[in-house]
């Protein structure tokens, strides 16, 4: 039984798996008139769709079925936003897309409607649902774009790749922000690079040993350095250094030593891959970023 009680450490690996560490509000009948009963399984699809809100507009597509409180053409591009989403994915990671029930994509301009499976500051999530299948919550709004290519990364890498290697669910976010790849319409390296100057004694093993406390404070920022390490790994050894990284928990080392944190032996390479690739594009304010995160 999942509650507000567990540790960080169960709390985050529940959210790997893509389960609620918080109890959804179930509303029998779509009626509003009662308290919603809580329940703390993960939900269905009815029970998504019963939430109080505005009314939702389905539109299936090849590999997902929608459903919006937006309507019209908006929801038309959406629909081959994740199609598009769902193509770049599969390419990142070497894999195909197998045929199956589309997936749930459930779109709210509301900050709450899911409260408390996902927090007000959550821009989207990705889920399990009671029967095993995976489910997708974005809010789009006038100050919140849709974060198709960052769900959509979450669902096909634990699908195709797995859980990360325990204590390594920093990965899932920093992977999920690099298939993104921009901040507020700067790319993510840039960002990470202004970032870095104004932490010049930041390592890569206080970045995932902070990982969770720094995204607490500044959320936006620890999800695109992280992406800035998935992108050093990346142009370093390739998909497979990123997969490896992911299943087993190796980094790969500049040096002979042995024995963790290897990716204190990478901290100055990846300082520098960031400097390099980032160049002298124009970055974007820090205090715009904590204000507005990524857009």
């Amino acid at each position: 039984m999942l509650d507000g009680t567990l540790n960080v450490k169960t709390r985050r690996r529940l959210m790997q798996l893509g389960m609620s560490v918080l109890a959804l509000p179930f509303v029998a009948g779509g009626s509003s008139s009662q308290p919603a009963p809580r329940a703390t399984l993960p939900p269905t699809v009815e029970s998504l769709l019963a939430t109080p809100g505005l009314p939702l507009e389905q539109r299936t597509s090849e590999h997902f079925r929608l459903y919006s409180e937006l309507r019209g053409t908006r929801n038309a591009r959406l629909l081959d936003s994740l199609e598009e989403a769902l193509t770049h994915a599969t390419e990142l990671l070497g894999v195909k897309s197998v045929a199956q029930t589309p997936v749930p994509v459930i779109v709210t301009t509301s900050r709450t409607r899911f409260s408390p499976l996902i927090s007000p500051s959550t821009k989207g999530f990705r889920g399990v649902l009671a029967n095993g299948s995976s489910f997708i919550v974005l809010v789009v709004n006038d100050s919140v774009r849709a974060y198709t290519r960052h769900e959509v990364m979450h669902d096909v890498a634990f699908k195709h790749w797995g859980l990360t290697y325990d204590g390594g669910s920093w990965l899932s976010e920093s992977l999920a922000t690099f298939a993104d790849g921009r901040c507020q319409g700067v790319p993510n390296i840039t960002v990470a690079r202004d970032l870095l100057n104004q932490n010049p004694k930041l390592t890569l093993a206080d970045l995932t040993r902070d990982f969770w406390n720094m995204n607490g404070v500044h959320r936006h920022e620890s999800y695109v350095l992280g992406a800035s390490v998935i992108e050093f790994l990346w142009q370093r050894g390739g998909r497979d250094a990123v997969r490896r990284l992911w299943q087993t928990g190796d980094w790969p080392s500049d040096s002979a030593a042995s024995g963790p944190p290897l990716a204190t032996d990478l901290s100055s390479a990846w300082r520098s891959f960031v400097t390099q690739r980032a160049g002298n594009q124009a970055g974007l304010d820090v205090e715009r970023l904590r204000r507005n995160g990524c857009g």
